[in-house]
């Protein structure tokens, strides 16, 4: 029953509509009817009904002008509600983007403290520094420090895991100058479980062993759509 009353009522929203488009109708065929009989009448000769149609000439060209300006004001609505149509699909991109983001990437959490592995090399020290994914799992995962000032004597190698589970706490070495307040930046290549290859930066302000500052920056995509900001 209610379905019936639903259909009941959307005729009865639509019906005004259909009641104005066939009075004007009606009333464009009475007008035209009444030129068709009357102008004989008054005009019987061929002639005269010819001047007297020539009089509406300016008529048609207002006519024609007026369907002009309405075929530009239509592509005008069209142009703004295709504008609209996109910036709702851009909207609806970034969300789903976001979302997706959130269900696969990692988060990382840094240990504000390092320790000493024991290596040093001409006036270099090298730390290890803790991090734990507190979101997804990642496979074939690899840190490696972007060399900087860092001296080409002194080895800087990739630490690799092939899997990173959630909450899982891992650690990384780091090389930087000794006694000295350095800049460090961390290199992540990363799978997430759909097998999609991401990259991303960590950095890394350390001052006598101490990483006072960290940064991770936006993971970004090798392949596939391109990040929204």
């Amino acid at each position: 029953m209610s379905e019936e009353k639903k259909s009941e009522n959307k005729d009865d929203s639509t019906s005004p509509n259909w009641l104005l488009l066939t009075a004007a109708v009606g009333l464009v065929l009475m007008i035209l009817s009444t030129v068709w009989l009357v102008v004989p009448k008054i005009y019987p000769e061929s002639e005269m009904q010819g001047q007297f149609g020539d009089m509406f000439g300016g008529a048609n060209a207002l006519f024609s002008g007026c369907a002009f300006v309405a075929i530009i004001y239509t592509i005008y609505l069209q142009k703004l509600d295709l504008n609209r149509q996109y910036e709702f699909m851009k909207t609806n991109r970034k969300i789903e983007r976001a979302r997706y983001r959130k269900d696969v990437l990692p988060k990382f959490s840094i240990d504000n403290s390092g320790e000493e592995t024991g290596k040093r090399q001409n006036g270099y020290i090298e730390v290890k520094v803790s991090l734990t994914n507190l979101r997804h799992e990642i496979y074939e995962t690899t840190f490696t420090q972007l060399r900087g000032n860092i001296p080409l004597e002194i080895k800087i190698g990739d630490v690799k895991y092939s899997y990173i589970k959630k909450d899982e706490i891992i650690s990384f070495e780091v090389w930087y100058p000794e006694n000295e307040s350095s800049t460090q930046i961390i290199d992540i290549t990363f799978e997430t479980v759909d097998n999609v290859k991401w990259n991303n930066r960590i950095t890394l302000q350390i001052h006598e062993n101490e990483i006072i500052h960290d940064k991770v920056g936006k993971a970004k995509q090798f392949i596939g759509l391109e990040d929204d900001e």
